[in-house]
């Protein structure tokens, strides 16, 4: 059987380089062949979003590459009751189990309903929580009556781009359904840029909501389904709309062209990321070069971002091509050069999310960051994951450019 090892430094009794000396016994006792070695740096009581070696177990679980996680203790699965629950779903959707050194034992939900329990017997904050949410419920049941003059959405720091653009087809739902404009507060003017002449959302600033109510934020997100899916799904049954369809994603269409040539748009971008999580969105420098060497014959590259990816990326990225044009730190320019591009390739990042809500022709280059979440509507992207980046681009483009002659063929008769 094919297993994964996870560690966590948390244990006051066990360094993982303790930990990882029993668990590797414990798999050579059982005849499991570890695939994989998961060891986080940090304390299991810091922030989900600090677990990047956790975030890459899932990532490896949902590709099917092991059937067991090996742990020392249960303590190392989850950092609260809810994330603890999400983690063990996310396994047993893919039928992975959690065998448990210290407690001996394969661990699944049912399992962990008794420690659960426990666990918020004795943490009165875990309590609060879950008193919080039963108070929320309660709440959402009778949301529906409240009026669409006393609500307003919320666009969070740290959840930007890409966050707020799987937002928007909740908020189309609800400004149809109210039949006027969604109040939202930006805390990001770069993304309140991004719906300037938007016809289904009212800009406000923080004293126009100081006496409305919150209905959701940018920072609504799961692992289950498409994150504008869900947060649709959401809201739809808090009000008591009932939907035959989703809207898409949305953001403005700017008339906006950087040339007079054809052109791609190339995206690499990780904005303000750490660098361990950088490294889950980035592909490279090598399948960047490839590709834009065999685009440039064809086509003017621009590239867009901001100052940080100027200096991580573009300014080298420059060197590869010929007279490249650059946009940076303008997003009006930036979504106009999007919807105007033939094609865009890019990475996960925020305006991945942008050329998908502007149904442009988009190749993405997916490295291990979580895809199912992510994913945006429609099918004007097409997704390659890391060891079929060459070979699913240059088929991409060989139907592109295919495409080209034949139009061209046609103009000439």
């Amino acid at each position: 059987m094919k297993v994964a090892i996870y560690m966590t430094a948390d244990s006051q009794h066990q360094t993982t380089e303790n930990q990882l000396i029993e668990l590797r016994e414990v798999c050579d006792r059982n005849d499991w062949e570890i695939v994989g070695e998961y060891s986080e740096t940090i304390s299991g009581a810091k922030g989900v979003n600090e677990h990047i070696e956790l975030h890459r177990l899932l990532v490896t679980a949902q590709r099917g590459r092991f059937h067991k996680v090996v742990v020392w203790s249960v303590n190392s699965v989850g950092i609260s009751m809810r994330h603890l629950l999400i983690v063990l779903s996310q396994l047993k959707d893919k039928d992975i189990n959690v065998y448990s050194c210290k407690q001996g034992i394969n661990i699944s939900i049912l399992d962990f309903l008794l420690n659960i329990a426990v666990l918020v017997y004795r943490n009165l904050k875990l309590a609060k929580t879950a008193l919080m949410a039963l108070r929320q419920n309660i709440y959402d049941y009778y949301y529906f009556k409240i009026k669409k003059k006393d609500i307003y959405v919320h666009q969070t720091e740290h959840y930007g781009i890409g966050n707020f653009i799987n937002c928007t087809p909740a908020i189309i739902e609800l400004s149809r359904h109210y039949k006027s404009k969604i109040d939202v507060l930006f805390d990001s003017d770069n993304v309140a840029k991004m719906y300037e002449n938007c016809k289904y959302i009212n800009i406000v600033n923080r004293d126009k909501v100081s006496n409305k109510h919150l209905l959701f934020d940018s920072s609504l997100i799961n692992k289950e389904i498409e994150d504008w899916k869900f947060i649709h799904k959401l809201v739809a049954r808090r009000l008591n709309i009932h939907a035959n369809s989703i809207p898409h994603t949305y953001v403005d269409k700017v008339d906006y062209k950087p040339c007079h040539e054809k052109y791609c748009v190339i995206i690499r971008g990780g904005g303000p990321l750490s660098d361990e999580w950088l490294d889950l969105k980035d592909p490279g420098d090598n399948i960047y070069k490839s590709m834009i060497k065999t685009i440039g014959q064809s086509y003017k590259i621009v590239f867009v971002g901001a100052d940080v990816d100027y200096q991580r990326f573009i300014n080298k990225m420059e060197a590869w091509c010929d007279k490249p044009i650059v946009i940076l730190n303008d997003m009006r320019k930036t979504l106009g050069a999007l919807n105007n591009a033939s094609f865009i390739i890019t990475n996960d990042t925020g305006m991945y999310h942008a050329s998908c809500a502007l149904s442009v022709r988009t190749f993405v280059l997916w490295k291990d960051t979580w895809f199912v979440k992510n994913k945006g509507p429609g099918s004007s992207c097409t997704y390659s994951f890391e060891d079929r980046w060459s070979l699913e681009f240059n088929n991409w483009y060989k139907k592109i450019i295919s495409k080209n002659v034949l139009y061209k063929q046609l103009d000439d008769d």
